[in-house]
């Protein structure tokens, strides 16, 4: 498992945000929170390895977070969704479904062989 440590922080101008989908919340629920900046992360166990990721910060949460909760599984993209640039309009009604429905799909477990 790669564990990424932040160190630096470039801001982003205003409007940028995060999106975030949860498939166990209802149908249309969706989460935006705005993107402060990007963090530039290092790998803990390889300092040549480094990343550029939006920073989010969450209610509650005084700390700044990278939005890649997908953890290390490729297959699991985690809730975040997308990034919006300034400007962007916000998902549809009928995006946010897909989404969700996609999650749900590929989350369920595989009948054995």
């Amino acid at each position: 498992m790669t564990r990424w440590n932040d160190i630096d922080f470039r801001p982003a101008p205003p409007g940028w945000r995060a999106v975030f989908v949860d498939p166990a919340e209802a149908d249309t629920q969706v989460e935006i929170v705005p993107i402060p900046g990007w963090l530039i992360q290092e790998d803990l166990h390889d300092a040549r390895s480094r990343r550029v990721v939006a920073a989010a910060q969450f209610e509650g949460n005084p700390h700044l977070v990278d939005v890649d909760d997908g953890g290390d599984d490729p297959r699991d993209p985690g809730t975040f969704w997308k990034i919006l640039p300034p400007g962007a309009a916000e998902p549809t009604t009928a995006e946010v479904v897909a989404r969700r429905d996609y999650l749900r799909r590929i989350r369920q477990p595989k009948p054995p062989p």
